[in-house]
């Protein structure tokens, strides 16, 4: 009886493969592949060169990091007071910038195990502890035979959470303070009063602002861990599972350019992918947030790239008349006759 049945069996799963792949099914044309895989490298490599410059101003006010003073830096993590596990942590992420340490670090095969336990009961108490771990794990994704490690000690999982986490701390500040405090709104003023344009900040604008800086320095981490992780569809459907969509979206009312850039990229390679182009028409008011990003004074950059992601989405049709609403067409039409 069940030689019978196993043809049936084998034509069920055939079948079953067939519809998983078809909904997941890439929808842009194949000749755009090549280019969207060109640009999907050069977002890679603009993250790895934005990582390494955040980390080397956060690395200025600490001591030069060595490895054979490892034992000293991991003692540090276990340390009852959190400044000091963050510094530990901050040492140990020093070492990890540098691939020559990589293999005295992985050699020890408790430490990834260590960071993660870390990030899990101090990443919400502590962004710079939070970044500097994240930083770690960054590190290691920028090579793929380390995607196993990373992906056994569930740190897509992990950053994930956190990034969610921040996401809404932040929009719960906002919604308590008012449109006034909003991220965008302090950061601009920081930005004026900087130049001397506007009156100086105020005591707690001057905390928002600092805090704002340091959440966007995690968030920027933590989505090119993910992005990098990312390159492996089994790892794309556990995070559309988990809402990768919703995350990025989030991020795209955020003041730092680089991150906006990363989101969009990130945005761009996902929404190939009938599911999640659903899932990001599926929030409300999610157009007129692109388009505000290809406005005049954007930024040719993050203009090309916002503009990349609007032209996968104009094939829904429900998207594109939205774009045009919104008034996209005289937008590109402006742009086209600017001089680049």
């Amino acid at each position: 009886g069940s030689t019978s049945s196993s043809p049936s069996r084998i034509a069920r799963q055939q079948q079953q493969q067939q519809q998983q792949q078809q909904r997941v099914q890439p929808y842009v044309m194949d000749q755009e592949a090549a280019a969207m895989a060109q640009q999907q490298q050069q977002l890679q490599q603009r993250t790895i060169a934005q990582a390494s410059e955040i980390f080397k101003n956060m690395s200025k006010s600490q001591p030069p990091a060595f490895v054979d003073e490892l034992e000293t830096h991991l003692e540090g993590l276990y340390e009852e007071d959190l400044n000091k596990r963050a510094a530990a942590a901050a040492m140990i992420c020093q070492l990890f910038r540098s691939t020559v340490n990589l293999q005295v670090l992985l050699g020890r095969e408790t430490l990834l195990p260590t960071l993660a336990r870390l990030l899990r009961e101090d990443g919400l108490k502590s962004l710079e502890l939070a970044t500097a771990v994240a930083g770690c794990f960054f590190a290691c994704s920028c090579l793929k035979q380390l995607h196993r490690m990373l992906l056994d000690n569930q740190v897509g999982t992990l950053l994930m959470d956190l990034v969610s986490l921040e996401l809404q701390r932040s929009s719960a500040r906002e919604a308590q303070e008012g449109p006034a405090a909003t991220t965008a709104a302090i950061t601009a003023r920081a930005a004026a009063a900087s130049l001397k344009a506007a009156p100086p900040l105020d005591n707690r604008e001057m905390r928002v602002a600092s805090l704002v800086v340091r959440q966007d320095r995690f968030l920027y981490v933590a989505t090119a861990c993910l992005l990098h992780l990312a390159e492996d569809t089994s790892v794309q459907r556990k995070m559309r599972k988990k809402d990768i969509v919703g995350l990025l979206v989030g991020m795209l009312s955020r003041p730092h350019v680089e991150l906006l850039l990363l989101a969009a990229g990130f945005l761009r390679r996902l929404c190939v992918y009938a599911e999640d182009k659903d899932r990001l028409a599926s929030f409300p008011g999610v157009v007129p947030k692109l388009l505000a990003l290809v406005q005049p004074g954007c930024g040719e950059q993050l203009q090309s790239s916002v503009l990349r992601l609007l032209h996968n989405l104009s094939f829904d049709a429900c998207l594109r008349q939205q774009m045009v609403q919104g008034g996209l067409v005289p937008l590109a039409v402006n742009l086209l006759d600017s001089p680049k």
